[in-house]
């Protein structure tokens, strides 16, 4: 009998994704399952709770059975943004589509910002959508920092912001960098044990915050045990620990 090769478990979304590909549907749970915990430090607001506003509203959740028209104004995309909760028909303009071509499909999750207003021709609401971003740019947008213990020695941090440097966004007003700072927060031993401090580390430290750098900075981290204590994994930006502080996404 041939040895089982030790694999990592799949996570929420590789389950689902093999179910649909089996079965042609999602039978073991949602989608926004595999974030959920994260975006809603994010967004606040559930779907099933939104109300007509004249304010611009943030919401998250997975695009369904998206459409592309050819309406009056040009290309709009139609599609269902749905948080578990409940569904929202949303709608976004050409220009939005052609910017967000890569994000705006099925089964991606999205953080959107953009306006709930009653439709009247079906009688229930409408998302017209302003702004989106994906989990990392969410990340980018809306975390404060990257907060990281250091009980000894700093982790290596300087790889991962090589290999994910932050992204830069032309506007009117110039070059701005797109990413997340770090912060480190260092823990003295010795005759000063029970002193502490935080060090902002500046521009400089700016990196993008995919799921891949989060899951490096989890073993950068790990590698470091005299930094951090054992790390398992890194679930909703955050590098889980046994025991002490957690290295993770500060949203507040």
């Amino acid at each position: 009998e041939p040895e089982l090769v030790e694999a990592a478990p799949w996570s929420i979304k590789e389950r689902l994704t093999l179910e649909k590909t089996s079965i042609g549907y999602y039978l073991s749970g949602h989608l926004f399952d595999q974030s959920g915990e994260e975006v809603r430090r994010m967004v606040k607001r559930r779907i099933a709770d939104t109300n007509d506003s004249r304010e611009p509203v943030l919401l998250a959740g997975i695009v369904a059975d998206l459409r592309i028209i050819n309406g009056h104004r040009g290309r709009v995309g139609i599609f269902k943004l749905d948080d578990k909760t409940d569904a929202i028909e949303s709608v976004a303009n050409e220009d939005l589509l052609n910017a967000h071509k890569d994000l705006l499909v099925d089964d991606e999750l999205l953080i959107i910002q953009g306006k709930v207003q009653l439709d009247r021709f079906s009688g229930g609401l409408r998302f017209t959508v302003q702004a989106l971003w994906d989990l990392a740019g969410a990340r980018a947008r809306f975390g404060k920092y990257f907060y990281v213990p250091v009980r000894h020695s700093v982790p290596a941090l300087t790889e991962v912001i090589k290999q994910w440097p932050a992204r830069q966004q032309v506007t009117e007003n110039g070059v701005l960098p797109l990413g997340l700072k770090m912060l480190s927060h260092h823990f003295l031993n010795g005759e000063q044990e029970g002193a502490e401090f935080k060090i902002e580390l500046g521009e400089d430290s700016r990196f993008w915050p995919c799921d891949e750098a989060l899951a490096a900075l989890a073993a950068t981290t790990q590698a470091a045990p005299t930094a951090l204590a054992s790390v398992s994994s890194t679930v909703g930006g955050k590098v889980g620990l046994a025991t002490g502080p957690v290295a993770q996404i500060i949203y507040e």
